[in-house]
């Protein structure tokens, strides 16, 4: 049975004193559409009756099929690997249980726990980034783990993604197709952080600015129009999507579930420094939009990078909460009584 809702109410004039009346009927999964809408509205004044109709449905935006735990849309040191390379993996893998998400760590995670498709460690976009990611990775090729496309696991899983890899894909994605992903995302955020004040998807201050949790994930930019680095420290957790937009630096324990994206849009360079031991499931993406050869993502000691089926669907319920409406049908009718009733 579709779900209901009916209510009315009086109008008041700016002085005081009823002008007229009002009722509405609205029926969820209209014509058995999931997110589809029926609304019907009557309003009176006096003697005078006037209904509507309206047939509206939320349009989420979609997440692309990422094929990787990281995927780096710019060639010529995108990623530093150097030193101890970050702990990634491509195995789709799911969220710890029984226990908070801020709590879990690395150790937690059982790699290949999802029901997948699995996906590679690193994906780039050019050959000669595989091969240097690879000479950087050295004897920690182990490290860098993904799918082998048979059910089985292969070490220094580094793959173009514009050519057939272990995933049996091709990545549609250009380094501008992240660019102007982050520009609808960011136009949807929940929350904005603008180097010194968070602020709502409204624009107005909200100490209240948080990464989003499990039960209600969040759309979140990161942004310094002043320039410099941030500073983010303590312990942090987050869930759904985090744009980062300027050079950030996290300290101490940071755990994120969804997709992390990371561009400096219409900027040449991007520093992202993950240190103390920063747990991330989901996938991560990045893209320089000026194409410089700069290193802009720093995972080097205890990170941790699983591909996550599971984290990424959370972050596609993040934007579908903030999803739009559109309409699709519109009409004004004659009043009748019995459209204002429960079908049962």
């Amino acid at each position: 049975m579709n779900n209901q809702a009916i209510d009315g109410g009086e109008i008041y004039r700016p002085g005081g004193g009823i002008y007229g009346s009002f009722r509405y009927h609205v029926t969820n999964r209209h014509g058995g559409v999931e997110g589809q809408y029926l609304v019907r509205s009557q309003g009176w004044v006096s003697d005078t009756r006037r209904q509507v109709e309206v047939v509206i449905r939320r349009v989420p935006a979609e997440l692309p099929d990422f094929l990787a735990a990281i995927t780096l849309y710019n060639p010529n040191l995108l990623a530093n690997f150097s030193g101890t390379p970050p702990n990634v993996c491509g195995l789709d893998t799911n969220l710890p249980t029984g226990m908070a998400w801020n709590d879990a760590k690395a150790s937690d995670c059982v790699p290949g726990s999802g029901d997948g498709p699995d996906a590679v460690g690193v994906g780039v976009h050019d050959d000669q980034s595989v091969v240097d990611i690879i000479d950087a990775l050295g004897s920690r090729a182990a490290r860098v783990t993904g799918t082998d496309g048979s059910g089985g696991v292969e070490e220094a899983s580094v793959y173009n993604l514009e050519a057939p890899n272990p995933t049996g894909k091709t990545d549609p994605l250009t380094a501008v197709d992240v660019v102007n992903l982050a520009d609808e995302f960011a136009a949807l955020a929940d929350y904005i952080y603008d180097g010194q004040t968070w602020c709502n998807g409204e624009g107005q201050p909200d100490a209240s600015g948080n990464f989003g949790t499990v039960a209600a994930p969040k759309v979140v930019v990161i942004r310094n129009p002043d320039g410099g680095t941030l500073h983010l420290s303590g312990c942090s957790a987050g869930v759904g999507i985090l744009v980062i937009d300027c050079e950030v630096r996290f300290t101490g324990t940071f755990n994120y579930a969804g997709l992390v994206m990371i561009t400096r849009r219409g900027e040449a360079t991007v520093d992202v420094d993950l240190r103390g031991t920063p747990l991330i499931m989901g996938s991560m993406v990045a893209a320089n939009p000026m194409n410089e050869a700069t290193s802009v993502l720093d995972l080097r000691g205890t990170a941790d990078v699983f591909f996550s089926r599971e984290a990424l669907a959370l972050a596609q319920l993040a934007l579908s909460d903030r999803a739009k409406f559109e309409t699709l049908f519109y009409r004004e009718k004659q009043p009748n009584d019995a459209d204002f009733q429960f079908i049962w």
